[in-house]
């Protein structure tokens, strides 16, 4: 292999800093072995959470409802971009801890969609999960706290035990061999856990190692609050954009201050008034910021700004100075703007 030693790279070195995180677990095993009642019994251990269940199972949440709160929909394709829109669905309705039960559907129906195509190719399974894998991080990005259940491929294993009269026997044992998933997709999660016939969990991934191959014995409330403090231990993490949106906030916030200033000084139209709380309330910063009046109201105190330090100086008033009119000011704003905003809503 050759190298294009001409072309330059820039490096910029970050010290590593300890971040909250969302849970993001993957709970595998056989049917009946309590992956359902778990996760909802961890979800309660977790502070503050409204939680909604993903259903794949046909209702198989039923028997819980009296275990814990929480609210259910229902997938009908089962498809990768449904199982993304309902995700998307349960962020914008509020919900911040979510249960998709179960993950192996989303599989079957890819699966399925190979399967029916012209050529059943390696080319086609590796589309499949790389659209799997670009699903599961799309979800992931959503900012929730997610357990995804998921079946468990079965096998069979021998074990000895000692029946009524003292015999040492051998029996034959179902057991879980590994997820009934698209292989090599544990790298998303940072948990990993299996449940065996006696509805023990055991943890076969664990980023920070402190839970890595332990095991919980019908696991309840309490391990959801283990791994709500083991999520909690670090700073809050503030995206780029959440920054930029937080000082969009606090600039429209002075503004709004300013704009009722002046409405109270009769220096602002009723309807430049009523426009510019709306945007503010509707959270439209940008078209906040982009409007004729806007620009006035900084003029306006700004010239304040100076006349102030003036007569600061000159330890006089300063004369005929007069204050900008502004009590017709922003009636003309473009109509086609304001259609063009309600079009958008």
């Amino acid at each position: 292999m050759t190298y294009n030693n001409k072309k330059s790279y820039s490096f910029k070195i970050e010290t590593p800093t300890k971040l909250k995180q969302k849970l993001k677990m993957l709970l595998w095993g056989n049917s009946h072995t309590g992956k359902t009642y778990t996760s909802l019994k961890i979800a309660s251990g977790f502070k503050d959470t409204k939680i909604l269940v993903i259903d794949t199972e046909n209702r198989a949440t039923d028997e819980y409802a009296n275990l814990v709160k929480f609210d259910r929909i229902s997938l009908q394709e089962k498809s990768v971009e449904e199982y993304y829109h309902a995700c998307c669905w349960a962020k914008r309705n509020g919900y911040n801890f979510l249960i998709i039960d179960s993950l192996s559907h989303m599989w079957y129906y890819a699966s399925d969609q190979v399967e029916k195509g012209k050529s059943n190719t390696m080319i086609s399974w590796g589309e499949a999960k790389r659209s799997i894998s670009k699903c599961l991080e799309a979800i992931f990005e959503l900012d929730l706290n997610i357990i995804m259940t998921c079946r468990a491929k079965s096998g069979t294993s021998t074990e000895s035990y000692i029946d009524t009269n003292g015999y040492t026997k051998t029996r034959i044992k179902k057991v879980g061999l590994t997820p009934d998933f698209a292989k090599d997709m544990d790298y998303i999660f940072r948990f990993e856990a299996y449940m065996d016939e006696n509805h023990s969990l055991v943890f076969k991934k664990d980023r920070n190692s402190s839970l890595m191959s332990k095991t919980f014995d019908k696991p309840d409330q309490e391990l959801g609050e283990i791994l709500f403090g083991l999520l909690e231990d670090g700073i809050e993490h503030v995206s780029e954009k959440t920054q930029e949106d937080n000082k969009k906030q606090e600039w429209a916030l002075s503004q709004i201050v300013k704009i009722d200033d002046l409405y109270k000084k009769d220096k602002l139209s009723q309807r430049s008034y009523d426009f510019f709380k709306k945007q503010y309330n509707d959270k439209n910063y940008d078209l906040l910021a982009d409007t004729k009046i806007n620009q006035a109201i900084d003029n306006y105190y700004k010239q304040k700004e100076a006349d102030k330090k003036a007569e600061a100086v000159f330890n006089a008033p300063i004369i005929d100075n007069k204050e900008p009119d502004m009590s017709n000011f922003g009636e003309d704003i473009q109509e086609d703007r304001e259609i063009q905003f309600e079009l958008e809503q």
